[in-house]
């Protein structure tokens, strides 16, 4: 943190300097010029008070600040939970080829492939579950859609934290003649 020192006009002003702004000169609001000591000079004067340091102009955080801030946390978290369940939607289960298909495809089968689907099928046997794959897909898309309507109202709500502080004004000062 850079240290002030409180520069003494002869009206008795006092004016806030930095060490960096050694040798330059300042203009009083009483019109006199002064001329910053050198730093090792400067040490010497009075340094600003910690409470009185200037913050560079920024003023703290109101209200509507930590308003639009928690909005952009709700927002981001919810978009990314979005982006995890977009990522992980259930897909869809293969469709069902007809018979005619498949008959086509067993009179190609060499005796070799041949064999090779028999024993398949004799360790893992006939496939007759489809339906519940179907009904399977069906309650995972209905949950999927569920979770994802939650997660898109929740950034809604992150982005209406957002925008609403925005338009929102604060008290206007009313002028007394």
């Amino acid at each position: 943190m850079v240290t002030k020192y409180l520069l003494p006009c002869t009206c008795g002003k006092k004016i806030p300097v930095e060490s960096r702004q050694a040798g330059e000169e300042f203009l009083c609001d009483c019109g006199q010029r002064l001329t910053a000591p050198t730093m090792l000079s400067m040490r010497k004067l009075e340094p600003v008070p910690a409470e009185t340091v200037d913050s560079g102009g920024m003023k703290p955080w109101g209200a509507r600040q930590r308003v639009v801030l928690v909005g952009c946390i709700v927002f981001s978290a919810f978009a990314a939970w979005t982006g995890v369940l977009f990522l992980g939607r259930p897909v869809p289960p293969a469709p069902e080829m007809d018979r005619e298909t498949i008959a086509e495809q067993v009179e190609r089968f060499t005796p070799a492939l041949a064999w090779r689907a028999y024993h398949i099928q004799r360790a893992v046997g006939l496939d007759r579950s489809a339906t519940d794959r179907a009904t399977a897909y069906e309650e995972q898309a209905v949950q999927y859609y569920t979770w994802l309507t939650a997660a898109a109202c929740g950034a809604l709500v992150g982005l209406g934290l957002m925008v609403i502080p925005v338009l929102m004004r604060g008290p206007t000062a009313t002028r007394s003649d």
